[in-house]
Formats: structure tokens, C-alpha cells, sequence
């Protein structure tokens, strides 16, 4: 009696001991079949991922070639580069160190990016620059902390070309209302200033050979010790017209 009860309790313990093998085994492979799932999610997952650095970093090494801002022709258009040399390390690279003019049939420069550009270059990118007839450019950028100019383009058959306008005289008329400001003020010409901005920037094109043009400088001046330096703030509109190669105003 106790040897059949022995036996039984036995037979119970390897049925229960292969019964735990069975599930250990199913366990285990339950787990390489997950393990294999993954493994081929996280394949895909990286290989998607992969794709999607490479296009992204083939865009950013491209970025040099792609034409935007075309003329109303669509013969010419804008394109940055990456070329050229920092005027200043103040800044981080956000912006293009240059901006030329292409021929988009081409890719041949026509207008290479201004020289007296602070670089990274910064455009104000209204109005348009170009001319109705496309002919004609209007770059407005900026050259130092505190100043932006403009330059003036014509198509010559081969490239665009500088033109001059009258900033001389532009800056003479400044000069005049400033000093007409530091008589008002009570103070002598000579009188030392600080710069704080100036600015020739082009505000719209009148038509296909004229652009018109803002000029401002904005100097401060010390009244006295006791009050706060006064501003001289002199502005004045203008337009500029392309007349065979040259301007007028």
C-alpha cells in the first residue's frame, strides 16, 4: 500500500516535470518568435531611418544648387553658396555666406554675390528685386552692424552689371538736414555724433526702369550731461531711373 502510493506520487512528478518542460520549451520559443519580431521591427524601423538621414543630408549638400526667387522670365534665379569667407565671427552660419544670380538653362553665374556684403549675407527680400522686364536688379543688403546699401543692376547681354546711382548726393542732402536738426538743438556742426543706423534701401519698382529708394541715417548726439543723447534722424524717398547703362535721378 505504501510502496503503490509511493509509485503514484512519483508518476505524478514526471508527468509534472515534463508537463513544466513543455511549458518551459513553448516559453522559450514564444520568446525567440517575439525576439525575431522585433529584431526585424527594429530592422525596419532603422533602415527607415536610415533612408530618411541620407535624403535629408543629400537636400543639405544640394542646397547649393537650388534656384528660387526666379525673374519674371523665368530665365534667371537666386541660388546660395556655401563659398566665400566670413567677413565676421560673431555670428553662427544661419545664413548663406553668399547669393548669387544664375542662368537657370545654364547654372552660369550672371551675378556673383556682392563683395561688400557682411557675410553670412543677409537680403530684405521685399519688394522684389527684379525688374518687371527682368532686366534690372535691386539688391538690398547689409554691410556692417549698422548699415545697408543697395546696389543696382542692368543686363548687359552677357551678366549683370553695376550701375551707379547717386548716393553722394543723397548723403550730402543728409548731412544738410542734420545740421539743420543740430541748430534747432542749440549745438555747433562739429558737433560729434555716433552713428546708429543708415540705410539705403529699395522700396518698390515705379516701373520696369525705375526703382524707388529710402535713404535714412540716424546719428545720436550729447546735448548735456544732464539729459539723454538726442537722435538726428534724417530720411529722405527718392527714385532712380536706368537710362542706357546709367542712372538718373
Amino acid at each position: 500500500m505504501v510502496f503503490r502510493t509511493l509509485e503514484a506520487i512519483s508518476l505524478t512528478s514526471t508527468e509534472l516535470s515534463k508537463l513544466n518542460k513543455e511549458k518551459v520549451h513553448r516559453f522559450m520559443n514564444n520568446c525567440r518568435s517575439i525576439s525575431c519580431r522585433s529584431f526585424d521591427r527594429l530592422n525596419k524601423f532603422l533602415f527607415v531611418f536610415t533612408v530618411c538621414a541620407i535624403t535629408v543630408l543629400a537636400n543639405a549638400a544640394n542646397s547649393d544648387n537650388q534656384i528660387y526667387d526666379e525673374s519674371p522670365d523665368g530665365r534667371f534665379g537666386f541660388r546660395d553658396s556655401s563659398a566665400g569667407t566670413a567677413k565676421t565671427e560673431e555670428w553662427e552660419v544661419s545664413e548663406p555666406l553668399a547669393i548669387d544670380v544664375v542662368e537657370i538653362s545654364s547654372k552660369r553665374v550672371v551675378l556673383p554675390s556682392p563683395k561688400e556684403a557682411l557675410t553670412p549675407i543677409q537680403l530684405r527680400r521685399q519688394p522684389q528685386a527684379w525688374s518687371s522686364d527682368s532686366k534690372h536688379i535691386a539688391l538690398s543688403f547689409q554691410t556692417g552692424p549698422r548699415t545697408w546699401t543697395t546696389a543696382l543692376y542692368e543686363w548687359d547681354g552677357n551678366e549683370f552689371a553695376e550701375v551707379s546711382w547717386p548716393r553722394d548726393a543723397i548723403r550730402k542732402r543728409i548731412e544738410e538736414e542734420q545740421a539743420a536738426q543740430l541748430k534747432a538743438l542749440g549745438l555747433p556742426d562739429d558737433t560729434p555724433r555716433k552713428l546708429v543706423y543708415e540705410g539705403f534701401t529699395a522700396l518698390e519698382w515705379v516701373d520696369a526702369t525705375a526703382v524707388k529708394v529710402i535713404a535714412e541715417r540716424i546719428d545720436s548726439v550729447v546735448v548735456s550731461k544732464d539729459q539723454p543723447p538726442a537722435e538726428l534722424d534724417a530720411r529722405f524717398t527718392f527714385s532712380s531711373k536706368f537710362v542706357i547703362g546709367r542712372m538718373r535721378r
